[in-house]
């Protein structure tokens, strides 16, 4: 929209005249001509991004990051709140915060900040440096669960799991694997997946729950962790005699 606001001759704005002018101008694609392309963008960003006092200074940039990540947590509440991370942001025309703040984090531009970020989120509460990393990618290594075995794989509405073994532990994992929304228009996942890491957290030190032990995201997917159990809760509830109180 922006490049046909400066095609627009101002003394014959149609837009249908625009347009065909662009279309007429434009050269074919090729190699050379999108290399080109892109290296003018990039030109074009780090200028408008030189201009922005965002970015002036890292502590700056640390400084308007966790407060954007702190807004999504409400006062006194454990989980996201949903006002800012609704599943359909854009039905309720609402920005799409979570996968904005995601493109943001892991744009290569922005990848400095990050470790003064990590830092500072863990200092100040697990469920703010939880949520980092469940939006910055280069705060999690999804090749450490790559040895899974292939004839073991549950499919669930939410995602896939997998059965993995650390080359450095003796114990197999499961590891669930979800996609991640692609797209503004995508539902929102962002709110599930602190929630079910965050009781899963909360409750790390209950023998009767299911333990945790890593999760993160990569460019498509999010990765959860945990121990290797040989029934599910409801093959196992499944197997107790009928009525049986659970122990």
């Amino acid at each position: 929209l922006s490049e046909l606001e400066r095609r627009v001759d101002l003394e014959n704005p149609k837009l249908q005249v625009t347009m065909q002018r662009a279309g007429r101008a434009a050269p074919e694609a090729g190699p050379a001509r999108t290399a080109t392309a892109l290296l003018a963008g990039n030109t074009a960003y780090f200028q408008r991004r030189a201009t922005r006092a965002l970015y002036h200074t890292e502590e700056m940039h640390c400084l308007v990051l966790e407060l954007a990540l702190s807004l999504l947590l409400p006062a006194g509440g454990p989980l996201l709140d949903r006002h800012h991370t609704p599943m359909f942001p854009l039905e309720k025309h609402r920005p799409n915060v979570p996968l904005l703040l995601r493109a943001h984090l892991n744009h290569p531009a922005n990848a400095q900040v990050l470790p003064l970020l990590a830092a500072r989120t863990a200092a100040a509460d697990p469920a703010l440096h939880r949520l980092l990393k469940l939006l910055a990618r280069r705060l999690f290594d999804p090749s450490r669960y790559a040895n899974r075995d292939p004839n073991i794989r549950f499919r669930g509405a939410y995602g896939t799991v997998y059965k993995a073994l650390l080359p450095s532990e003796p114990f197999h994992l499961a590891v669930k694997v979800i996609d991640l929304p692609k797209g503004l228009h995508d539902a929102s996942t962002l709110a599930d997946l602190f929630a079910e890491v965050t009781i899963m957290e909360t409750l790390r030190k209950q023998p009767r729950a299911c333990r945790l032990y890593d999760f993160g995201i990569d460019a498509a997917h999010c990765y959860i962790a945990t121990a290797w159990y040989l029934d599910s809760l409801k093959a196992w509830r499944g197997s107790l005699p009928p009525h049986a109180p659970a122990p």
